[in-house]
C-alpha cells in the first residue's frame, strides 16, 4: 500500500487546508479544522466523516477531495481513496498529490501501465520530491521496463541518497536488466556459446546455480569455447550443492523443531 510521509502530510494539512479554510464560511472552516485535528490524531473515522461532509458542501474544490483521499489512504481504504483522488484529478489535473497517489495505488494493484502517466505528471509537477521518481521506477520494474526504471531510481537517489529502498530497487532493476539482455542475446544467437555463457553468468548472480550449471554443461563441447568455462561450471556446481545442502539441513531442523 502506498504510504504517506510525514513531510508530505504536513504540507497538505498545514498549507492547503488552512489556506482554503480561511476563504470559506465559518461552518466549513470549522469542519476542516476538526477533520485536520482528527486526522493528525489518527482518528480516521471522524476525519473521513468530516471531510465527506465538506465534500458535500463544496464538491467543486479539489482540496476537499485531496484531503479526503489522504485520510482514506491512511485508513487503508484504497478503493475509496482512489475515487477521491480521481475526483480531485478531474477538477485539477495539475495537482501533485492526486497524481502521485493514483500512480502508486495503481502500481500496487498490479496496473503498472496505468500508473506510469500519473507518476510522470507528478514528477514534472514537483521535481524536487524523490517519491515520484521512486514510485515511477518501481512501476517500470513491474512493467519489466528496466531501462526506463534505472534512470528514475537514479534520480530518486540523487534527490535523497538516504532512501535505502531505492538502492535495493535499483540493484534489482540492474540485475533484471542484465538478465533480460542476456536472455535476448541467447535467444537471438542460439548457436553462440558466448551468449549462453553470458546468460549463465546472469543466472549465477541471481543464485540460480543449478540452471546456470546445466547451461554451462550444454556448451562444454562448443567451438570456440568461452574462456574459463570449466571453472565457471565447477563453481556453479559447488554453489548449487552447497545451496541444496543448506536447504536440506534447514528442512531437517525445521522438522525436528515441529516434532519437539
Amino acid at each position: 500500500m502506498a504510504t504517506i510521509s510525514k513531510s508530505l502530510l504536513s504540507v497538505v494539512l498545514g498549507g492547503s487546508i488552512l489556506g482554503f479554510a480561511q476563504q470559506q464560511p465559518a461552518s466549513l472552516e470549522s469542519l476542516f479544522r476538526a477533520a485536520q485535528q482528527a486526522q493528525a490524531g489518527g482518528d480516521y473515522t471522524t476525519a473521513v466523516n468530516d471531510y465527506t461532509q465538506a465534500a458535500k458542501m463544496r464538491p467543486d474544490m479539489p482540496v476537499v477531495w485531496v484531503n479526503l483521499g489522504l485520510t482514506l489512504q491512511e485508513a487503508g481504504n484504497i478503493p475509496a481513496a482512489l475515487d477521491a483522488f480521481q475526483r480531485a484529478n478531474r477538477l485539477d489535473p495539475s495537482l501533485y498529490v492526486p497524481n502521485l497517489f493514483l500512480g502508486m495505488d495503481y502500481a500496487h494493484s498490479g496496473k503498472a501501465q496505468q500508473a506510469v502517466p500519473f507518476l510522470i505528471k507528478a514528477k514534472k509537477t514537483n521535481p524536487s520530491d524523490a517519491q515520484a521518481p521512486l514510485a515511477l521506477g518501481r512501476a517500470y520494474i513491474s512493467a519489466r521496463e528496466y531501462s526506463q526504471a534505472i534512470p528514475e531510481l537514479d534520480r530518486a537517489l540523487h534527490l535523497n541518497p538516504k532512501l535505502s529502498t531505492a538502492w535495493f530497487d535499483l540493484g534489482i532493476a540492474q540485475l533484471d536488466q542484465v538478465e533480460s539482455d542476456a536472455r535476448t542475446i541467447s535467444i537471438e544467437n542460439k548457436q553462440s556459446p558466448f551468449a549462453g555463457a553470458l546468460y549463465a553468468e546472469s543466472l549465477v548472480k541471481q543464485g540460480r546455480f543449478g540452471e546456470a550449471a546445466s547451461l554451462y554443461q550444454s556448451i562444454l563441447d562448443s567451438k570456440p569455447q568461452p574462456p574459463c568455462l570449466h571453472s565457471e561450471l565447477g563453481f556453479a556446481l559447488i554453489r548449487d550443492h552447497n545451496l541444496r545442502h543448506r536447504k536440506l539441513v534447514r528442512g531437517i531442523i525445521g522438522t525436528q523443531g515441529v516434532a519437539n
